[in-house]
């Protein structure tokens, strides 16, 4: 209830301010603004990951000339860090972002925290790129708020009223998706767009692109973990859930033993890297169990994911990107029922769009994890068809190619894609 609460509150104050900060927008559309300036916006307030942050490191001087490229960081750390490889940012809720988001004429998002504050209002005029952060299996943006108003309160007029006084309807100018399939099936349901664009997800580059300014913001302790694993002969994978709307991570609520996933990780003689996510209450990442590695809830997992052998899911779109290395995905819906029941509506079915073993317990899990290990290629198949399905390029340099549609001339003139 309390959780409930401060959602109420929260949604409140940013429709009080959005209504406040429309009297922006008349300065907005006054400003010039420059067609060769390019700011990024990531997800969670502006930090560095996910697909901001693999499109800003493809697209430097060098590969993109005569387009400048400025990223808002949330803190000012990040800002010293990023133009120690020579690049540039801003911080986050200064004079100098405020300017950065009037004169932009492009500004590239992945989530939508652009609709917050000043920012709506300060972007009239100016092309909005919106990339998300990743292939939604379950409700989305405005699919997720149509379900929600019919199943709950029947009110979906006074949704559409809201999202469209706090700005979160406004239709970008292009919305990135990975496939025709996934543009039809989800996102047409999902967002308002003018053009869309086909071009792959450029978090997944980092998959194939190693680059330095890549490894920005990546939990170096377990990089290094990883490393020594790997000199050792050992296998890693990655556990990645998702969140739920309580916001508890699952040791927490008591849904998940941390000492029964510990002893199944040690049986199987992997390393675990656990990743929840950023919205999750009590991290947990001082803990320190066998087998098992608590990654920085706000650092880029896509760097490390490349070395896994395995993933561990639940609801989360991650199992898609990790389909391009084809290697096994272990599905761990342990709350399927009450989370289709409670908590989301999804696009497609379950069962039929997640390609791979099913288990609901840790024993399970084990076994699941052993049979990955031990055979790499079991249920290549079925993750074939969806990758097919769902990527019309299973490959890297998602930058370069969205770079090409975005600034042909720019792109024309040189390889775009690598980062620095």
């Amino acid at each position: 209830m309390k959780v409930i609460q401060r959602r109420a509150l929260s949604n409140a104050l940013l429709l009080l301010g959005s209504v406040a900060w429309s009297l922006l927008r008349p300065v907005a559309w006054l400003v010039r603004r420059r067609e060769d300036l390019v700011a990024f916006y990531g997800r969670d307030g502006g930090r560095f990951l996910d697909n901001c942050k693999h499109l800003f490191c493809g697209g430097s001087a060098e590969t993109l000339p005569g387009i400048r490229t400025v990223y808002i960081a949330h803190s000012d750390e990040l800002v010293e860090l990023i133009a120690g490889y020579g690049r540039e940012a801003v911080r986050k809720g200064t004079l100098a972002e405020l300017l950065l988001w009037l004169r932009a004429g492009t500004i590239v998002v992945d989530s939508v925290d652009w609709t917050d504050g000043f920012r709506f209002a300060a972007s009239q005029g100016a092309r909005i790129v919106q990339l998300w952060h990743g292939i939604p299996l379950k409700h989305v943006q405005l699919a997720r708020v149509r379900g929600r108003a019919r199943r709950r309160f029947g009110l979906e007029w006074a949704y559409q009223l809201y999202l469209r006084a706090s700005g979160r309807l406004r239709p970008v100018s292009w919305l990135l998706s990975t496939s025709p399939f996934v543009t039809e099936h989800a996102f047409s349901r999902s967002f308002l767009y003018e053009a869309v664009s086909h071009a792959g997800y450029p978090r997944n580059d980092a998959f194939f692109d190693g680059s330095p300014l890549r490894m920005l913001n990546v939990d170096q302790r377990a990089a290094s973990l990883v490393a020594a694993q790997r000199q050792r002969g050992g296998s890693v994978g990655v556990y990645a859930p998702t969140f739920r709307d309580s916001l508890a991570d699952p040791f927490a609520k008591g849904e998940l033993d941390l000492e029964g996933l510990s002893a199944a990780a040690m049986a199987v003689g992997t390393l675990l890297l656990v990743k929840l996510h950023p919205w999750m209450h009590g991290h947990l990442r001082s803990t320190d169990h066998h087998g098992l590695v608590f990654v920085a809830p706000d650092s880029d997992i896509y760097p490390l994911l490349c070395h896994a052998d395995f993933l561990v899911t639940d609801y989360s779109s991650i199992f898609f990107d990790y389909l391009m290395l084809d290697r096994p995905v272990i599905f761990f819906p342990y709350d399927l029922d009450r989370y289709l029941r409670q908590e989301r509506d999804m696009y497609f079915e379950y069962g039929e769009f997640t390609p791979g073993e099913k288990v609901f317990d840790l024993d399970g899990l084990e076994a699941a994890m052993r049979k990955a290990i031990m055979d790499p290629s079991y249920g290549a198949g079925e993750r074939d068809r969806i990758r097919r399905t769902v990527f019309s390029h299973a490959s890297g340099s998602a930058a370069e190619r969205l770079y090409r549609e975005l600034f042909p001339r720019a792109s024309n003139s040189s390889d775009v894609g690598t980062g620095q």
